[in-house]
């Protein structure tokens, strides 16, 4: 289990030899539930940035 606070970006994500399983419980904030954020590239997600 991870807990992250209010306002805290972070991401996370799978690849096509690795699984990931989300299960969110969110909590609403002044009527909003979340911010999605920009997604990554692979090189990004990898590490292998130019």
């Amino acid at each position: 289990m991870v807990w992250f606070p209010p306002g805290e970006k972070h991401w996370h994500g799978a690849t096509s030899i690795t699984a990931m399983t989300h299960i969110a419980l969110q909590e609403k904030l002044n009527g909003k539930v979340v911010d999605w954020l920009e997604q990554v590239t692979d090189e990004q997600y990898t590490g292998n940035q130019p």
